[in-house]
């Protein structure tokens, strides 16, 4: 499985800030494949540390794009949703329906290696890009990379759960203990209340559509986080109700 091993800016990317922001291998691995279990990582040493099982929360299906200042708007990226457990040098993606996606672990140790915390845990997305930065969801069903896991929520640090904190805080967090100039683990694409124009550069790169969450929403079954598909995206063709 490839891995990205090069730090890829894509130009689509680099648009969307700008318009946005200017304008605006032991027994002990193979025995966690087997577990379903993604609050035990099993580590090198046999040692399992006990992280809070977190189940992402799900989005619930809005017509239209809509600007709102009490609102972040992001790239909805096209791949595998995927719950980040990293203790030190160690981790898991778990997927929504408690499998661990063991396919990517090259990918999840080569992000373990660059993170400097005690412990944590994402809520993210794992993607296949093409030359020009652009998810592949094909590519992702043939396991073919490069692969990048796009982090968009901060669930848990250093033994502290900040899912009761506002998206707003989470977020900050966020950015301040990703990786600098990594090309395997990076934020998501977002921006602050401009809902519409953003859907709109999603519809003109030919991307998936829009996820709107509020800024000051915890991280709740209670909470809604709203998708705002687009229609006309071209690789939803062929995949009916999965899409």
């Amino acid at each position: 499985m490839a891995i990205c091993t090069r730090l890829n800016i894509s130009a689509y990317i680099i648009t969307i800030f700008f318009l946005l922001f200017v304008a605006s291998p032991d027994a002990a691995l193979a025995n966690a494949k087997r577990t379903r279990d993604p609050c035990q990582v099993l580590l090198t040493n046999k040692e399992a540390v006990q992280l809070p099982r977190i189940k992402p929360l799900a989005l619930r299906t809005r017509q239209a794009p809509f600007d709102d200042p009490h609102y972040q708007f992001e790239l909805k990226y096209d791949g595998y949703r995927g719950v980040g457990y990293f203790e030190q040098d160690r981790c898991r993606f778990v997927s929504r329906n408690d499998k661990i996606l063991a396919q990517f672990q090259q990918l999840c140790e080569a992000i373990a290696s660059e993170l400097k915390v005690e412990n944590a845990i994402f809520d993210g997305e794992i993607i296949a890009y093409d030359a020009t930065g652009r998810p592949i969801f094909n590519n992702m069903r043939r396991r073919k990379g490069p692969f990048q896991y796009v982090a968009f929520d901060l669930l848990w640090l250093n033994n502290q759960d900040l899912r009761n904190l506002p998206l707003e805080q989470r977020r900050q967090l966020l950015l301040e203990i990703l990786p600098k100039k990594s090309s395997l683990m990076v934020e998501s694409v977002a921006s602050i209340g401009n809902g519409i124009k953003m859907f709109q550069y999603m519809v003109d790169y030919d991307l998936e559509g829009v996820v709107a969450k509020r800024l000051d929403g915890k991280y709740l079954r209670t909470t809604k986080w709203y998708k705002i598909k687009n229609k006309s995206y071209s690789q939803a063709l062929g995949r009916g109700r999965f899409f």
